[in-house]
């Protein structure tokens, strides 16, 4: 990924694109055509996209190799950014929060799951107290209006995502999960930005226990690390981590309602 001027705007954009030398890495190449498809798809017929969401401008085939201009986010993930602030107060981590499911409930009314949402893939802009969030990274994006879309990308018992925020369903048919596997994420996601913690007793991304974990294992409850926490706010991120997707929260926009009545409580 490169910063660049876009010299008839002067505006600062990113620009992606796959090494010549990694062109022989046919997944990749396949995750980022299909992230070029998604940020296409996201747009609106007159070309605005969601301000959660970071945007694509366009796109260029240069020798064969694809150039995919796309928005700069003078930011840094949440990963990296949370970093700054250990711990992050509550309120921030609801700011986050809501911008996020926003981000999410416009994808889903566009016909697209995430299926990666995780810290390291939302850039997180501005002061501890008044964060703005992008989402990023749509390659492991699937349209869930068309069954047939993509199919070829996934084959039976491939799991994608990244292993710490994966749902239950993810695991146990990635191919086909809906609108509740992102919400799962998104709920994993934040009770790591408040903890630091993963939500599972014991749990490490790298050992061979962690997706038995995930099926099967109870949540630890979020108030056990951050007793500052509303009651609220913890039953917001358990009804988010359920097993069952049908037991989680009906959508994200609802999730992120959930959220909105809770925000007046907290202070910064």
């Amino acid at each position: 990924v490169y910063r660049a001027t876009q010299l008839s705007t002067g505006r600062r954009v990113a620009m992606k694109m796959l090494l010549t030398n990694a062109a022989a890495d046919e997944k990749a190449f396949k995750y980022f055509r299909r992230e070029i498809q998604v940020l296409k798809d996201l747009l609106t017929p007159d070309g605005q996209g969601h301000p959660g969401i970071v945007a694509f401008y366009d796109l260029f085939d240069v020798d064969g190799v694809y150039q995919l201009v796309m928005e700069y986010v003078d930011g840094k993930n949440a990963l990296e950014w949370s970093r700054q602030y250990q711990p992050l107060p509550v309120s921030t981590v609801v700011q986050i929060g809501r911008q996020l499911l926003a981000a999410l409930a416009y994808a889903h009314a566009k016909g697209y799951v995430h299926r990666d949402v995780k810290p390291s893939n939302l850039l997180v802009m501005g002061p501890v107290h008044r964060p703005r969030v992008k989402l990023s990274d749509f390659g492991l994006a699937k349209s869930f209006a068309d069954g047939n879309l993509f199919a070829s990308m996934t084959r039976q018992g491939e799991v994608g995502g990244s292993t710490g925020f994966l749902s239950p369903d993810h695991i146990r048919e990635f191919r086909n999960v809906k609108e509740p596997a992102d919400i799962y994420s998104a709920g994993a996601t934040l009770y790591f930005l408040l903890t630091n913690e993963y939500p599972y007793f014991g749990f490490n991304p790298r050992q061979a226990n962690s997706y038995e974990l995930i099926l099967e294992a109870p949540p630890i409850p979020l108030r056990a690390f951050r007793p500052d926490a509303p009651e609220e706010l913890e039953r917001i991120l358990m009804k988010a981590l359920q097993k069952q997707p049908r037991a989680r929260w009906k959508s994200v926009q609802a999730m992120g309602d959930a959220l909105q009545a809770l925000s007046p409580m907290l202070h910064p």
